[in-house]
């Protein structure tokens, strides 16, 4: 009924995967029936049966767990996450790694965006973001619009109509591109306190206040996700850590 009420599907968090505490980090159903999932603990799930069991796909570690799924249709589809770049052909029951170079290093990020089963864009820690135009081969960074010393991490990227893509990250950063990624503008989010900001201290000492930095920062905000239906209409999720704020943001 288009999200209006939900029911429990299963018990997920049950499965040899692990104990509670597991989060959901990615899904894909190719019809009402298959699916798959990633789970916070690493491993890589699927469902023949709408959700109501699920089979061990690929097992990870915590550590290596895919946080983003991108199918260019329902058997050819990539996943990436902080152990790298895999590939499946035959909708998600098989996954082999994508190297970047003859050298087998890796490339590693939170989300991947395909224009074509050629261009790809991966996004993730310390303000990456990756382009490829030849499935994986070889990879390049574009020149990013931030200031001296930051290093926002970013979660998510979209593109849509081939040209018009975004990326967005933590201290609320969001990042435009409408010629496909070949130049980047910094985006304002309209939240005054996106950004963290230094907690001063003020101490009165012989008839003056001194003000200190001692190094601690309030919380910035963290955007998760962002899509576009076209180049106009968009929607943007995040939070503040430790604050229990979440919240939605839209343009038109």
């Amino acid at each position: 009924d288009g999200g209006r009420t939900w029911r429990f599907s299963s018990d997920i968090l049950s499965t040899p995967s692990g104990p509670g505490g597991i989060s959901m980090l990615a899904v894909r159903f190719f019809d009402p029936q298959r699916g798959i999932v990633a789970t916070s603990s690493g491993p890589i799930l699927s469902t023949t049966d709408g959700g109501e069991n699920w089979a061990l796909v690929k097992r990870l570690t915590r550590g290596d767990a895919v946080s983003s799924f991108f199918f260019l249709d329902e058997q050819r589809g990539w996943s990436i996450g902080l152990s790298g770049l895999f590939r499946t052909d035959d909708a998600g029951r098989q996954w082999s790694p994508v190297s970047p170079d003859e050298t087998g290093g890796r490339v590693s990020g939170r989300a991947v965006s395909f224009l074509d089963d050629r261009v790809v864009w991966l996004a993730g820690m310390n303000a990456s973001l990756m382009r490829t135009a030849d499935g994986g081969i070889t990879w390049e960074s574009p020149a990013m619009p931030l200031a001296a010393g930051e290093h926002p991490s970013f979660w998510d990227l979209c593109f849509v109509e081939g040209q018009s893509g975004w990326v967005v990250g933590e201290e609320g950063t969001i990042l435009a591109t409408t010629d496909g990624g070949a130049t980047w503008t910094l985006q304002n989010t309209g939240v005054k306190d996106a950004h963290s900001a230094p907690k001063l201290e003020r101490i009165p000492r012989a008839g003056k206040v001194d003000v200190i930095d001692a190094g601690d920062r309030t919380p910035g905000l963290t955007l998760r996700a962002v899509r576009f239906v076209d180049r106009r209409r968009g929607w943007v999720v995040g939070h503040y850590a430790n604050l229990g704020r979440s919240l939605i943001l839209r343009t038109e």
